[in-house]
């Protein structure tokens, strides 16, 4: 069994296969030979000495064939050796060579590219030295859920998703289906960088993509297996819009590819973007991405609710968790790649196809998981509504802004929506194709906030509407430091703010 990446040619453009009348697994590379010289990696490492050492080797023994492919690969380009490198580390492992990441590090030479250099520095994952004895999965599960609890404050659900997923990740080959991980949130400040921070320690080969070229994407995925992390995917995708290919493409194994031309015979190759994918950002995704995604809606810190600074110097644990998640995930490989969840029988088609392999973990992993797992799974499924990015916000501003102007504590649906409609500075008079906001307009808007319309008094009637105090919580939330925003106050606010409202509904 092995959770690291196949062997790779040299030739970092070459092709891999499909189509082509040979069997072969999924993302899976086809070597080649080249003159009768080896092309691949496992080739060079029988070369060298490397695959043939054993449990028995010598240390000089062992020195010897690491220095050979060392001196056999200088020349090679940094992605060629970041996968060698993990090979051999793999095999020292098998051979139980203590610290062996950090023993080719250093044979490599840690520095081989300076900062300085202008040549870019060579990309290196630290994969972890499983932990020694076996694993408690449900143990290990609450270890996770509890050191994200200390750094995040995440919505009903969110750390058992979060945790499972994280858990997943370290299994991932073991699935046919790739669930994204989305942090979403209504507005900025609700602890997505946070998140993403806590999911980078705990994940194997986190790679953050920030500003990435789709090839330099595709060929990362292919090349590295990575965990690849994304932050502030909204404005990320307003740029290149090309990503949601890749993106799309990498959620079912057997579809993990990309069609792209190389060469100056502009010759077609397929790309494997199989592999676990983190996004945040704000407001919604499009259809088929949202689709592929197990959504986790952030929140802003509310009065009296403390976490802990996220500091590097008490960061210790991650490591230990990630070595024990890596033990897990060994012994269980196998048992994962043919356990049958049960699944909830209410989540549609799409969702069930997600939240199969985090059932697996949970089930795998025993004691209250696999029943968390399905409430989870029921509760995060049915709450993936369409969030509307800051004009959320903007619309709590003004219903608070009601409340305090006409000194009461209820208002119906009826009497909202005209208010609405009223305030000409605003997007609801125009809010949807030119139309004004409707009272399923606002309801919908609310939805993520937790708020939804219900029969109030009203003298003697009992309409549809909301009670100030419905809002308390959201309104200390997200209107923290505002104040009181009359009608005309309101026109401060940029009106390059306001114009992508209209376009972007």
């Amino acid at each position: 069994m092995s959770l690291n990446p196949h062997a790779i040619p040299f030739d970092t453009s070459q092709e891999t296969t499909g189509g082509n009348g040979h069997d072969m697994e999924p993302c899976e590379p086809i070597p080649e030979e080249n003159n009768g010289h080896p092309k691949t990696i496992e080739q060079v490492m029988a070369e060298t000495g490397i695959a043939g050492l054993k449990v028995t080797s010598t240390p000089e023994q062992i020195v010897e064939s690491i220095n050979k492919f060392v001196t056999f690969t200088a020349n090679k380009d940094s992605v060629w050796k970041g996968v060698a490198k993990s090979e051999i580390v793999k095999r020292l492992k098998e051979i139980k060579v203590q610290g062996a990441t950090e023993l080719i590090t250093k044979a490599f030479g840690k520095n081989e590219t300076s900062p300085n250099s202008g040549k870019g520095q060579e990309i290196q994952f630290d994969d972890p030295e499983p932990w020694p004895d076996p694993v408690d999965g449900a143990e290990l599960l609450d270890e996770i859920s509890g050191t994200i609890q200390r750094y995040v404050i995440l919505p009903e659900g969110g750390y058992t998703a979060l945790s499972l997923w994280i858990l997943f990740s370290w299994l991932h080959d073991a699935f046919s289906v790739s669930p994204i991980l989305d942090f979403r949130s209504p507005t900025k400040r609700c602890g997505k960088t946070t998140g993403l921070k806590v999911v980078f320690r705990l994940v194997p080969r986190p790679l953050i993509a920030a500003n990435i070229s789709t090839a330099a994407l595709f060929r990362s995925m292919e090349y590295f297996k990575p965990t690849l992390i994304i932050d502030e995917i909204d404005t990320f995708l307003k740029f290149n819009e090309e990503i949601h290919g890749v993106l799309n493409a990498g959620h079912e194994r057997d579809g993990a590819f990309v069609l792209r031309v190389e060469g100056d015979d502009l010759q077609p190759k397929m790309f494997c973007v199989w592999g676990p994918k983190v996004l945040a950002g704000i407001g919604k995704r499009k259809d088929t991405l949202e689709d592929r995604s197990i959504s986790i809606s952030m929140k802003r810190k509310g009065t009296g609710e403390k976490i802990e600074k996220f500091r590097r110097k008490n960061l210790e644990i991650f490591s230990e968790l990630k070595q024990k998640a890596a033990r897990w995930a060994e012994d269980n490989f196998e048992i994962a790649e043919s356990w049958e969840p049960k699944i909830p029988e209410s989540l549609n088609d799409r969702a069930a196809d997600n939240w199969e392999p985090l059932l697996i973990v949970a089930e795998i992993a025993g004691g209250q998981w696999p029943e968390l797992a399905r409430e989870t799974a029921l509760l995060i499924s049915g709450s993936q509504d369409d969030d509307e990015d800051a004009i959320g916000v903007m619309l709590l501003s003004d219903i608070r802004d009601y409340f305090h102007e006409n000194e009461t504590d209820r208002v119906t649906s009826e009497d909202l929506g005209k208010h609405m409609v009223e305030l000409e500075d605003r997007p609801w008079p125009e809010y949807r194709k030119g139309k004004p906001i409707s009272k399923t307009g606002i309801a919908r808007l609310l939805k993520p906030f937790g708020i939804t319309p219900k029969s109030i008094r009203v003298g003697t009637r009992t309409p549809k509407g909301y009670l100030k105090e419905w809002f308390e919580d959201v309104f200390t939330r997200y209107l923290p430091n505002r104040g009181i925003q009359s009608a005309t106050a309101a026109t401060e606010l940029n009106n390059k703010d306001l114009d992508g409202f209209q376009s972007a509904t």
